[in-house]
């Protein structure tokens, strides 16, 4: 633990192998190092599961260029001591575009080197007791792991001044997921949700769904506003 920050880091063994996380509860997701990852798809290619930041894996909606290239990644299997955790998604992120690493920034703020952190995904499963003097975590499970969350609309959005833009269209299998949208498309609305003093859960749940299901867009490109149905895909 690291007493200045608070942040707190354990082990989490992935393929025979433990590297150090944080437990992150305000971070809606969770995000590990894409050089890491790699080693990972490279021995389970099946683990991939698309490019580009969508749902709440799109969590920070920066214009960075991080979540548009990062990589989506489903592990069917951690574990953290004793405790096994299943269907771990995870984006996985490199540089920014202007080479700075973001992975890099938030280790020094843990009291160890850390591949990234367990999000909301992984942590509103579980009652979560630390017992701070002692450096000791407890983890009661209450549910099981939603293997559905990212069953989404394949864009990744940056988020403006409360407006949203398009700053990236999903990946999956070498495709593009949704097609006749462009980067730099404002989106105002997703079938009947406006975009204006909306917030982010809304945008995830309105982008989520069963896989096929269309939702209607609304955008807008150089003054023209147009609509694009949009099929779920399941990342």
């Amino acid at each position: 633990m690291n007493e200045k920050t608070g942040l707190i880091a354990v082990g989490m063994t992935i393929s025979g192998k433990t590297y150090r996380v944080t437990i992150d509860n305000g971070s809606a997701y969770t995000w590990l190092r894409k050089a890491t990852a790699q080693g990972w798809l490279t021995a389970h290619p099946d683990w991939e599961r698309g490019t580009g930041a969508v749902g709440p894996s799109n969590m920070r909606m920066a214009d960075d260029g991080i979540e548009a290239a990062g990589i989506l990644l489903r592990i069917p299997e951690a574990q953290l001591g004793p405790l096994r955790l299943r269907e771990v998604g995870a984006l996985a992120i490199g540089p920014s575009n202007k080479n700075w690493d973001f992975i890099d920034w938030y280790s020094q703020k843990n009291a160890v080197p850390v591949i990234g952190w367990l999000g909301g995904n992984v942590l509103r499963n579980f009652r979560i007791t630390i017992d701070y003097p002692k450096h000791v975590s407890y983890w009661l499970r209450q549910r099981e792991s939603d293997p559905h969350d990212l069953e989404q609309v394949g864009l990744t959005l940056e988020s403006k001044h409360g407006q949203y833009f398009v700053a990236g269209v999903a990946i999956q299998n070498g495709k593009t997921t949704v097609e006749g949208i462009e980067v730099g498309d404002q989106l105002l609305q997703i079938d009947a949700l406006r975009m204006n003093a909306v917030n982010r859960a809304a945008i995830y749940d309105a982008m989520h769904g069963k896989p096929g299901e269309v939702r209607n867009l609304l955008l807008e490109r150089n003054g023209k506003r147009f609509r694009v149905p949009a099929k779920v895909t399941a990342f």
